[in-house]
């Protein structure tokens, strides 16, 4: 194989592996997005797999003969570059989803926040008034169980007096 070819089966081999950790990458992110983004992301996986499958191609071809390959490569680089503004364009509006998509979830995660901060002070003020209430009531049971205690016990006091006196002497 000559020098040419081998640098260029490298240079192949090279963007095959970019592309494929670019397609990863994007695969990743697309999963954590919407289903919009999902969408999005099929249109470009299967972009990314076509240019993948057309460089590799290419490289399994360099051993065919150069001019062939050449051609190929040619070809395969000019597709690619009329479909690299769509693409561009989709990747944009992917990341500008992504982007809303999480200032909305924090926004929304700020909220609970909030929510859950004032569900705890509600929560700490209702458990405050129930005590002093039952507080209250307490002190109230208290007091008619001293002031009934001592009724009872006067009572008690004038009934063994009175059958202390009805007993012969």
């Amino acid at each position: 194989m000559s020098e040419t070819t081998q640098n260029l089966k490298k240079h192949g081999e090279e963007a095959v592996e970019r592309l494929e950790t670019f397609r990863d990458e994007l695969k990743l992110k697309a999963h954590l997005g919407r289903k919009e983004a999902e969408e999005g992301w099929q249109k470009t996986e299967r972009f990314l797999n076509t240019l993948i499958n057309k460089i590799r191609n290419f490289v399994n071809k360099l051993e065919g003969g150069v001019e062939e390959t050449e051609l190929q490569l040619h070809l395969g680089l000019m597709e690619a570059k009329a479909n690299w503004d769509a693409f561009e364009k989709l990747l944009s509006e992917s990341l500008s989803e992504f982007r809303a998509e999480a200032e909305n979830l924090e926004g929304k995660l700020d909220l609970a926040r909030v929510r859950a901060h004032l569900a705890k002070m509600e929560a700490k003020d209702f458990i405050e008034s129930q005590r002093n209430r039952f507080k209250e009531k307490l002190t109230g049971l208290k007091a008619e169980v001293d002031a009934n205690s001592s009724t009872l016990l006067d009572d008690i006091r004038k009934s063994v007096e009175a059958i202390a006196n009805a007993l012969p002497k």
